[in-house]
């Protein structure tokens, strides 16, 4: 990306670090993404949460852009980058340091298509392709698609058809438990289902390669309301 497409500014969020390992040859990653015009994809790296990238709309100058997010949960820090195309988040999350040299698998929630949503699903698989393609072609990876239904269920433990607003509060009371340095991202970045849904997709990912099935037991409680189809 040339410097004039984009501005960044590195901040400073805490002193303390956290180690991943010296070998960075022998780390496993896996790249969740929840994809939307406001969305997130989350790195894991061996295991823990290491980096979460968001993306909000914005308007300025009655230009639409986009503003990134990326937190880097070892190092403490943030970087804020201001990009105004679709591709540009994906060449972003392709550039990471942390993937230069490492092979790692990428999975995205798919779409999903309701009765009277045709234009919307339109317009969202217009913009996951352009932010998966520079991905797939910078490192020559294949991404996998997943239903959100699926990964709710594999990761989340809860049922299928339930309620779209539910299912998202128990992904942000869930996910920081399945990966407690998660809590760094959704401090930092504010307390956002597309971090805790993104983190969910790469941890599904995982547990689909490495053939864990440990699906989150939640109490009771939890599942309280009338179910729905989820969304």
């Amino acid at each position: 990306m040339s410097k004039s497409n984009h501005t960044m500014i590195k901040i400073s969020v805490g002193k303390k670090q956290m180690s991943l390992g010296k070998n960075c040859h022998s780390n496993e990653i896996y790249i969740g993404i929840d994809p939307a015009n406001n969305g997130s994809a989350v790195v894991l790296i061996n295991g823990t949460a290491a980096i979460s990238v968001l993306w909000n709309k914005r308007v300025r100058k009655k230009k639409r852009v986009w503003k990134v997010s990326i937190v880097r949960m070892i190092k403490r820090t943030e970087q804020l980058i201001i990009v105004d195309r679709p591709s540009k988040i994906g060449s972003v999350i392709a550039h990471l340091p942390e993937l230069e040299k490492t092979p790692f698998k990428l999975a995205c929630e798919d779409i999903y298509i309701r009765a009277g949503s045709g234009r919307t699903a339109l317009h969202l698989a217009r913009f996951t392709g352009a932010l998966l393609g520079g991905i797939e072609l910078y490192h020559d990876v294949d991404v996998r698609f997943v239903p959100v239904m699926t990964w709710r269920k594999d990761v989340l433990g809860v049922n299928r058809r339930i309620k779209r607003e539910e299912a998202k509060r128990l992904s942000l009371e869930i996910m920081p438990k399945l990966l407690p340095h998660l809590g760094i991202a959704l401090y930092q970045q504010g307390r956002q289902d597309h971090i805790s849904d993104a983190a969910g997709v790469a941890l599904w990912s995982k547990r689909e390669e490495t053939d864990e099935q440990q699906p989150y037991k939640p109490e009771p409680e939890l599942l309280s309301g009338e179910l729905n189809e989820a969304s």
